[in-house]
């Protein structure tokens, strides 16, 4: 008997513990929301979709700040809700009574929401603007009580217990959907027709901004999500009309509670924009952003950012394919392996914008634009460049079809424009689909209507400056004295080589350059490892149908002595690589210089000096900035060589100097010194009835020992 009633309980338990896990599989299956194992310090994050009404089950479990405080969105430290997107209503939020053991709070509920995409979240940062953190006076006890609630934070002991479940009750609610909808509100385009421009979910240390163009008086709304704190505020928004650097309206530290963390506020206003060319950005600081939260978040988290709605008026987007402003410089169809230059000289302090579209992909720019300044010692500093544009956007077509706009604000000062290309997919042929607009180059609008472009002096060059493509072809073998082919990857070669007199050795090499960095290239050293020539960006020209592969060809002056010639590779791209001239050489040839050539025939006679123009070449910077550029051969320091090397040249009409030649001098290595110095340097060209002309000058470069 007893035998027979252990089996039947037996059984019985049997079949209670089939019926727990039945259930339990039921409950889990029909749970569209199913927060557990929450940790202090994030927000965790789901999305759903109704078609139809449907009727939920609600168990929360979250907690107070501090034990016995008044039931209060503001004083909840951890704790879940619901929102929906259409109208951003808030359709549930945890709000106990009161706690129901120490800092404990938890609520159960049944609510029916209605069609509609909806976000349920669950945070546990707290609010420590509502937080005691430290001892409200000086008492034993005070410091007890901070001492143990860990700074204010004893709720986060009831982080094990913490969970949000959404369990569907009926058809409706079990037809829930997961897909079909943007994952992430931030990234959901706008419902609201309305919406001129709109940034969202923006992240700590984030900027971002956009141009507006206004053709008419126009009103907007403003509504900014952001973080104010003992009227402070740190996350800010701002207009400002270009042109007239005017900030025509900032975020003020006021505003209404966003939900969440007292500092989350909603600051919004309606503002007057006249017709004009507007920057409008959100920049936030370093803590307490969209994915960063520092305190509990808004109640609709992904609202972190600014809104612009038309109210009245024509406002729109600032479209670079469409402007009416005056154009300072253009370079609207750059073909293959060009490079466009043109300077401005700017006197007063002026708002341009520059738009550029290129090529650039996986972070390598092919056909891009740079703008530079002037320094006083005669160097460009480079002030915006292409491809480093924080706001690169699709230029249509190919992916990698770039376009950037800038809104500068340019001091008094002489300006350079550039925009380089290489051999392949360019407005006379693109190689993938072409872009939306008819621009491929750069162009440099100045935001004020009315400038006078007359007042501004622009000297672009006069023809593009071409790619030599020619194909390579390299002197008599006869004169051959060092040489260094067939370069692969990571190689360090060298090959001495003598000269017993002073020489104009003549060298041909071809390498891999960037503007900013070298891959393969070639130099001579002396034997005691002192440089006194190098590939460089500068002194090379394209050498084929890549960016990157340069090509030097030049007599250089070198003094009796022993040398090595050196050529480095890196990792990458090598011998062969750059078509046929690379497989020819791929690497750096020196040669005597050509004694059996007959002299070439007198050219055209070219100005010289004072008298013969009317405006004679100027050095920027002067003779002190090229003293001050001069680096004085080690070796010669050491053998106590002084004195001036005089160093005929002639500066072009762009300014350029070029037929450099040392004409007197006490030693070749100062020659070469001063010749490099030379070289470096900048002038303003002379001219002639207005117009720039070349013309020759002598210049004294003095070395001496102090």
């Amino acid at each position: 008997m007893r035998t027979a009633f252990s089996r039947l309980f037996l059984v019985g338990l049997l079949g209670v513990a089939i019926f727990a896990v039945v259930r339990l599989s039921s409950d889990a299956s029909r749970s569209i929301v199913d927060f557990d194992g929450l940790d202090p310090d994030e927000l965790v994050h789901t999305s759903f979709a109704l078609d139809a009404p449907g009727r939920f089950a609600v168990h929360a479990v979250g907690s107070f700040e501090e034990t016995g405080t008044p039931a209060s969105d503001t004083t909840l430290a951890a704790y879940g809700w619901i929102v929906r997107r259409e109208d951003r209503s808030v359709a549930w939020i945890l709000h106990p009574p009161h706690p129901e053991r120490g800092t404990l709070a938890s609520v159960r509920d049944t609510i029916t929401l209605g069609p509609g995409t909806y976000d349920a979240y669950f945070t546990s940062y707290g609010d420590p603007l509502v937080r005691a953190e430290g001892p409200r006076d000086g008492s034993l006890s005070e410091r007890l009580r901070a001492f143990l609630s860990n700074g204010g934070r004893a709720w986060v002991g009831d982080a094990g217990r913490w969970r949000f479940h959404l369990s569907e009750l009926d058809d409706g609610a079990r037809r829930a959907r997961r897909d079909g909808f943007e994952r992430d509100p931030a990234a959901a385009d706008p419902t609201d027709t309305a919406v001129v421009w709109q940034t969202l979910g923006i992240h700590n240390h984030q900027r971002r901004e956009t141009l507006l163009q206004v053709r008419t008086p126009s009103r907007v709304a403003l509504r900014t999500v952001t973080e104010i704190a003992d009227g402070v505020v740190a996350d800010r928004a701002a207009v400002v009309h270009l042109g007239q650097r005017d900030t025509v309206w900032t975020t003020t530290p006021t505003g209404r509670w966003a939900g969440g963390s007292l500092k989350n506020r909603i600051v919004e206003a309606n503002v007057t924009l006249q017709p004009g060319i507007y920057r409008v950005s959100f920049e936030a600081d370093r803590s307490h952003a969209y994915g960063g939260w520092a305190a509990n978040p808004p109640l609709f988290p992904w609202e972190w950012g600014l809104t612009v709605r038309r109210l009245e008026g024509d406002v729109t987007q600032l479209d670079a394919a469409d402007l009416d402003l005056p154009k300072i410089v253009a370079f609207e169809c750059v073909g293959p392996n060009e490079t466009r230059r043109a300077e401005v000289d700017l006197s007063a302090q002026t708002d341009v914008l520059l738009v550029a579209v290129g090529e650039i992909e996986s972070g390598h720019a092919y056909d891009y634009a740079t703008l530079e300044r002037r320094e006083d010692d005669g160097d460009w500093e480079d002030i915006w460049e292409m491809d480093e544009a924080d706001d690169l956007a699709p230029a249509g077509g190919a992916s990698k079809n770039k376009l950037a706009t800038a809104a500068l604000s340019l001091a008094p000062g002489t300006y350079r424009l550039t925009y380089e290309t290489d051999g392949s997919h360019d407005c006379t042929n693109y190689n993938e689909g072409h872009p939306d607009g008819d621009l491929w180059g750069a162009i440099l609008y100045a935001l004020d209507p009315n400038l006078d472009l007359g007042s501004i002096p622009v000297r672009v060059d006069a023809a593009p400056v071409q790619a030599d493509l020619a194909p390579l072809t390299l002197p008599d073998p006869s004169r051959l004295i060092a040489r260094i082919d067939s370069v692969e990857e990571d190689e360090d070669r060298r090959v001495p080589f003598e000269l017993a007199e002073a020489t104009g050795v003549w060298v041909v090499a071809q390498g891999e350059l960037s503007d900013d960095s070298r891959y393969d290239y070639a130099t001579i050293e002396r034997a005691n490892g002192e440089t006194v020539w190098e590939m460089t960006w500068e002194n090379t020209v394209p050498g084929g149908d890549r960016l990157f592969h340069r090509r030097f060809g030049g007599a250089i002056p070198l003094s009796p002595g022993a040398y090595v010639l050196r050529y480095r590779s890196d990792g990458s791209s090598d011998f062969g690589d750059f078509g046929p001239s690379s497989e020819m050489l791929w690497g750096v040839r020196v040669y005597l210089p050509d004694t059996s050539s007959p002299s070439p025939p007198p050219a055209a006679p070219i100005p010289t000096g004072m008298d013969d123009v009317d405006t004679q070449p100027e050095l920027v910077g002067g003779l002190e900035g090229l003293q001050a550029r001069l680096q004085y051969p080690e070796s010669a320091r050491r053998e106590g060589i002084e004195g001036e090397v005089q160093v005929d040249l002639v500066v072009d009409a762009k300014g350029q100097p070029t037929d450099l030649e040392a004409t007197r001098s006490p030693d070749p290595r100062l020659s070469e010194s001063a010749l490099a110095a030379v070289r470096a340097s900048r002038f303003t060209p002379g001219l002639e009835d207005g117009r720039p002309v070349r013309v020759r000058l002598s210049l004294p470069v003095t070395f001496r020992l102090r």
